[in-house]
């Protein structure tokens, strides 16, 4: 029997890991939305409970999933 030899980028797992989370110091780190938003940056509110989105994109990736038209941003 072969020895198991498995190489791991631990770099890009580090960076998938962090992409729904903010970093808070101190080894402690927050779940955010993580969708990126209109202009481009990471949504930072939280998501709702046992969902990974916050409420605004779990409904916008529902109306994308049921073939209907997302609906337009507004500034809140």
């Amino acid at each position: 029997m072969e020895p198991f030899e498995e190489n791991y980028d631990f770099d890009d797992a580090s960076n998938e890991w962090m992409k729904n989370k903010i970093r808070l110091g101190c080894g402690h780190y927050k779940y955010v939305c993580g969708h990126l938003t209109t202009k481009g940056k990471k949504c930072l509110k939280k998501p709702t409970k046992f969902k990974r989105r916050c409420s605004q994109h779990y409904k916008l990736i529902i109306e994308i999933s049921d073939g209907s038209k997302p609906k337009k941003y507004t500034k809140s």
